[in-house]
């Protein structure tokens, strides 16, 4: 009997640490948002964490402690009641905001040939309101900007053409994660490939696909105008 009541206890103890780490994570992403932090930098040294620390809690790949909460509220005037019990608004004196009606935020379909005009980068480029629209809840919460589709075979098995995958664009240099897979915006073009660092030249990166028949290639720092980290995929069925 005993055993099964801790057993209980462990679980909801699981439960409530999880809905904190969430919380935590949608906290950071709304002051960056909404530029109340300028980026990642400073919310690491306000919390006293180090860069890789930050990076594996908002991965979920780590849990936030009581020190990084209480220094949110204090820093930045988190509300402790949404941190612990998820209760908005996110700010302490900030009013609840309250839908009226069925309209919610969407990710953009852009098209892959148009990555670098979405971003800014070129004049020409696509707006916002000529693409699709999708809702997916969990990639908005997790910060992606945008969609887009795979197009060929070099990520496979990870990634297949016609899968879906969403993106967020990397505003610093200094948070790529290496290994990860990311969204290129060179002058090559645009291609999603695994990218490493270059123990041989710190100019350059190096790009490797999935697919083993495919062999990696080096590509020049100068030459990347845009990186988006890939965070999600809606497989093609």
């Amino acid at each position: 009997m005993e055993d099964k009541e801790t057993l209980r206890e462990d679980k909801e103890t699981l439960r409530i640490r999880e809905s904190v780490n969430e919380n935590f994570r949608r906290a950071v992403n709304y002051l960056l948002e909404k530029r109340i932090a300028r980026n990642k930098t400073e919310v690491m040294e306000s919390l006293g964490l180090y860069l890789g620390r930050l990076t594996l809690i908002l991965g979920s790949k780590a849990n936030v402690s009581t020190d990084n909460l209480a220094c949110l509220v204090e820093r930045y005037g988190v509300s402790s009641e949404f941190l612990l019990l998820g209760k908005e608004p996110i700010l302490s004196g900030e009013p609840v905001v309250r839908v009226s009606g069925p309209k919610q935020k969407s990710l953009p379909l852009i098209p892959i040939a148009a990555i670098a005009g979405f971003s800014g980068i070129d004049e020409s480029g696509v707006k916002y309101d000529d693409c699709v629209q999708y809702i997916v809840p969990e990639f908005i919460s997790a910060g992606a900007d945008f969609l887009i589709r795979v197009q060929g075979g070099s990520m496979t098995p990870t990634y297949v053409s016609g899968d879906l995958v969403a993106c967020k664009r990397v505003e610093e240099r200094s948070w790529i994660d290496y290994g990860e897979v990311y969204v290129i915006d060179g002058l090559q073009g645009v291609m999603i490939k695994r990218i490493y660092n270059d123990p041989e030249n710190p100019e350059s990166m190096i790009c490797k696909s999935d697919n083993p028949e495919v062999p990696p290639f080096k590509i020049s720092r100068s030459d990347i105008r845009s990186l988006s980290k890939v965070i999600g995929v809606i497989r093609n069925a």
